[in-house]
């Protein structure tokens, strides 16, 4: 799985239809079909990286030993 990719802002996706995107300076409400799809491909690619239930516990865990470490 490619981990090495990032969404290049906050969004939101309400359904099929509208997207809305956070950015440094404002918000934008996203209706083009062809933008919305764009939207929710990124958004299932991020979905399927997502880390879930005794991964996530782990992964969690692990963050937080390695924050004690630097005091």
């Amino acid at each position: 799985m490619d981990a090495n990719m990032v969404a290049p802002h906050g969004f939101q996706v309400y359904d099929e239809r509208v997207v809305t995107l956070t950015v440094l300076t404002g918000n934008a409400t996203i209706t083009d079909p062809h933008d919305v799809r764009e939207y929710l491909a990124l958004f299932g690619r991020l979905e399927r990286l997502a880390v879930r239930g005794e991964e996530l516990e782990d992964l969690l865990e692990q963050i937080s030993r390695d924050h004690r470490k630097l005091g």
